[in-house]
């Protein structure tokens, strides 16, 4: 039997091909410090915190320079928001909603701060207003379900988060959704 020289030349092509993306793909975690163990270090936690707190003063500075700039008062909530400053979150969502007060986005992250900052009912109330902007924010349904669970109403927490189902009804999302609500409905039993 004789090899086709044409089928020989095809088949190692491919196979180059399929050795070297192997090769990259089972690499990539090593290059980009995924599977750094350095990185789970005090050092560099430290470090990480170091970048967080230069990226807020940058965005204060520029906050501050153009107090009406929404993109970058947006960042800064975000920022303040990822380091669990939720008072100054807040304010900087709160400096945002009165240049765009139909910011459903913004709404429901301050409710968010509001939230994690002990203020369960303003944020109840912020996400409401959330839902009232934009009945079909699936987020904003899924955090309401959350906010009503925390002050034990259970029945409005199961119809917010059935809310979220039938919005996004597939996804790790849902799953978390459709698990509060069996958990929710067995304690009303």
């Amino acid at each position: 039997m004789l090899l086709d020289k044409k089928r020989v030349k095809t088949f190692t092509k491919v196979g180059a091909v399929f050795i070297a993306l192997t090769f990259i793909l089972a690499y990539i975690p090593m290059i980009t410090g995924v599977m750094d163990p350095a990185a789970n270090t005090p050092a560099a936690q430290s470090q990480s915190q170091a970048n967080a707190a230069a990226r807020i003063a940058a965005l204060e500075k520029t906050v501050e320079a153009n107090p009406k700039d929404l993109a970058n008062l947006i960042s800064l909530g975000n920022a303040y928001h990822g380091q669990k400053i939720h008072d100054k979150a807040i304010d900087a969502y709160s400096r945002a909603l009165e240049i765009d007060p139909k910011n459903v986005d913004v709404r429901i992250d301050r409710a968010t701060n509001y939230f994690y900052s002990g203020q369960v009912e303003t944020a109840t109330a912020e996400g409401l207003k959330g839902i009232e902007l934009d009945p079909k924010h699936a987020n904003a349904r899924f955090n309401l379900g959350i906010y009503y669970s925390a002050q034990g109403k259970n029945k409005e927490a199961i119809e917010s988060f059935k809310a979220y189902v039938k919005l996004e009804p597939k996804g790790e999302g849902a799953a978390r959704a459709k698990a509060q609500i069996e958990v929710l409905e067995k304690a009303a039993k």
